[in-house]
């Protein structure tokens, strides 16, 4: 995977496929540091590189995301650190 935040340069990371196979996922701390990283931002762009193919590319509208990620916060108890409003700052 490829993400790119606001029309930034991609960069590589490192997503897992699942169990099944049938989808992405990220889990744990790079989890909470994704959520993190989407703050203050309007556009998230993922690039899905597959060997000998075009890569898919996904564009998602991110923008007034807070009110989510304190929702999500909240409810996976992260008390503990910077508030998620202070996030990016």
């Amino acid at each position: 995977i490829r993400v790119s935040l606001d029309g930034s340069r991609f960069v590589t990371a490192s997503w897992q496929p699942s169990v099944d196979g049938g989808s992405l996922e990220l889990s744990g701390d790079r989890a909470i540091a994704f959520a993190n990283d989407l703050y203050g931002k309007s556009e998230l762009r993922l690039a899905v590189v597959r060997p000998l193919s075009v890569p898919l590319l996904f564009t998602f509208a991110v923008n007034d995301v807070e009110p989510g990620l304190r929702a999500l916060a909240e409810r996976c108890h992260w008390t503990s650190g910077p508030a998620i409003s202070d996030a990016g700052r």
